[in-house]
């Protein structure tokens, strides 16, 4: 399994809002939806197009993987 590495991305209170909505709606935690919409705009889909890697499509590892960041 590869290394994960911690990126900071401001975002204004609006971008923030938003995020939380749609992680909502898709039932996702805000952390990995933002992770969700960076690696389908990367190109890093998996099989059949899921931008979400296997460990988070079956739930397993999907916190212990990704670290923590501070959501207001």
């Amino acid at each position: 399994m590869q290394a994960i590495r911690r990126v900071t991305v401001p975002l204004t209170e609006d971008e923030c809002n938003a995020l939380r909505r749609l992680a909502n709606a898709e039932l996702r935690d805000p952390r990995e939806q933002a992770r969700y919409l960076l690696r389908a705009a990367m190109g890093l889909t998996g099989d059949g197009g899921d931008a979400m890697p296997q460990n988070a499509k079956n739930g397993a590892g999907v916190h212990q993987d990704i670290p923590s960041a501070v959501l207001p």
